[in-house]
């Protein structure tokens, strides 16, 4: 059966997406020209192709490996035209349009976040690579073999996104003082001071499910109820863990069902 150790949130929403970024200044020195240029440029296709030119230029100087140019790993572009904001302030993503793959990061502050800080980049790629692991012993995805995929924006989080949604079996119920109350202290711990909107909000629902994981694991229940569905207990790590993690390290994760991906999140970063 499944072992657990209990999973910290503590405080991670209270500022998200803020690693270390160790080669910061001199990511911010190779790419003044680039930023230069792109000021008063309007031209999608030119501000595009600068951008590429711009990673092009981080593996050139040694900030980024040459070999992230023609590897697998993926970035995410949202058209925001196409993915207009939902009541509670999230992104509505249903239209297949406004999201886009790119080979490239998806603006010259998308390239400064991964130039600044390529050691801690592909430490939490590992960490993703252990959450979408145990997200597939959990649940049917299909898409664990998929490249690595970031999503480095300033937009909010999507709506629907998480990594799984997690309570107590409808046959297998705990009492509020076992679950219910785990997940409300959970949920304000993580958030501190913070109101709980946009990111700091998501990241506190995530550590709410991830109490609801581990006192369900904890209790001997013999099934679970992920994503509104009953489940067999597995012997299998939580999705959580890792989570937290990455998330303590300044990154982040988000599992999109309607786009059917597991995302690594990291915030731009301006010149």
């Amino acid at each position: 059966m499944t072992s657990i150790a209990k999973t910290d949130w503590t405080g991670l929403a209270a500022t998200p997406f803020r690693p270390k970024r160790r080669r910061l200044a001199e990511a911010k020195s190779a790419l003044a020209p680039w930023f230069a240029r792109a000021k008063g440029e309007e031209d999608a296709g030119a501000i595009e192709e600068l951008v590429r030119e711009a990673w092009e230029s981080c593996a050139s100087a040694g900030l980024v490996p040459l070999e992230w140019l023609s590897s697998d790993r993926r970035w995410l572009h949202i058209d925001r035209a196409l993915a207009p904001p939902s009541p509670d302030g999230t992104l509505s993503l249903k239209d297949r349009g406004a999201v886009r793959v790119l080979d490239h990061p998806p603006s010259l502050e998308a390239c400064l976040a991964m130039a600044s800080d390529a050691e801690g980049v592909l430490a939490a790629e590992e960490l993703c690579r252990f959450v979408r692991d145990a997200l597939s012993a959990w649940l049917p995805l299909g898409f664990t073999q998929n490249p690595v995929l970031w999503r480095v924006d300033s937009h909010p989080p999507e709506s629907g996104a998480g990594l799984m949604d997690v309570y107590s079996a409808y046959r297998q119920p705990l009492e509020y003082q076992t679950l219910g109350l785990a997940g409300e202290r959970a949920f304000a711990a993580a958030l501190g001071s913070r109101a709980p909107s946009g990111w700091p909000l998501f990241i506190a629902r995530l550590a709410r499910n991830s109490a609801y994981f581990d006192r369900i694991v904890t209790s001997g229940s013999t099934a679970i109820s992920i994503d509104g569905r009953d489940a067999p207990m597995r012997d299998a790590p939580s999705p959580f863990a890792r989570a937290a993690e990455l998330f303590a390290m300044g990154y982040g994760v988000e599992r999109s069902v309607h786009h059917q991906q597991v995302r690594l999140l990291a915030a731009p970063v301006a010149l």
